[in-house]
């Protein structure tokens, strides 16, 4: 059984109601495989390169979806980010890359 965690923001800590973890606020993603106990911990970059392909279909979905990434990212996965975003939907959406990189910019 895979069980997913997305923690955003401020959020207090919460009680896993499956497994009874605590879950501490933080930015992460957090994939808890429980019959082998391991768990591993996915940047939100990665996470922004699953979503992003995913809600590419809509245009306005896509816009919303990359502003969060990109408030999400780090300072130092933010070049990495923009890089893979225009290598993967240049061709669909320029006029949202432009305007997203460049108010993240500013």
């Amino acid at each position: 059984m895979l069980y997913l965690v997305i923690i955003l923001g401020d959020m207090l800590n919460s009680v896993n109601p499956v497994f009874g973890h605590i879950i501490p606020p933080k930015y992460s993603l957090v994939l808890d495989n429980s019959h082998r106990n391991k768990k591993k911990t996915v940047t939100m970059l990665e996470y922004a390169k699953v979503i992003l392909p995913k809600v590419s279909f809509s245009r306005e979905l896509f816009r919303k979806e990359l502003a969060k990434c990109i408030n999400w990212v780090g300072e130092s996965e933010i070049n990495h980010l923009k890089e893979w975003c225009f290598e993967n939907f240049k061709e669909m959406y320029p006029d949202i890359l432009t305007s997203a990189f460049s108010i993240k910019a500013a």
